[in-house]
């Protein structure tokens, strides 16, 4: 997605992605970083994406199902990214995969407070 995104903005008509594979894996951005973080700062260059997650794919198995569409743009706006103003809320999530309990989530959780 890192890679594609910048390159699809500028092509000749909307494009569509299928990506399969690991959406939450070690060393690298968790597809919840695009949806909750990547998303929002790129409205604010005036580009928009429709991201879909059909399935979470598990490090070391993979498994996931994304889908990405976006329409190309004739430029990006700029912005300014000095000012970050206020913390409005702070949240996390937890996810379990297999046999693993729910309990396992709920722990992480309690940790994390």
């Amino acid at each position: 997605m890192q890679t594609a995104i910048p390159c699809l903005l500028f092509a000749n008509g909307p494009s569509q992605l299928k990506l399969l594979g690991g959406t939450n894996t070690e060393f690298a951005p968790d597809i919840d970083y695009y949806e909750m973080i990547f998303q929002p700062v790129a409205k604010r260059f005036n580009f928009n994406f429709n991201l879909n997650i059909v399935r979470r794919g598990y490090y070391p198995k993979g498994g996931g199902d994304v889908r990405i569409s976006i329409n190309p743009i004739e430029q990006l706006t700029a912005i300014d990214l000095t000012d970050f103003g206020q913390i409005k809320r702070f949240f996390g999530r937890s996810f379990i995969a297999g046999n693993d309990s729910i309990e396992i989530a709920n722990e992480m959780a309690e940790t994390a407070k």
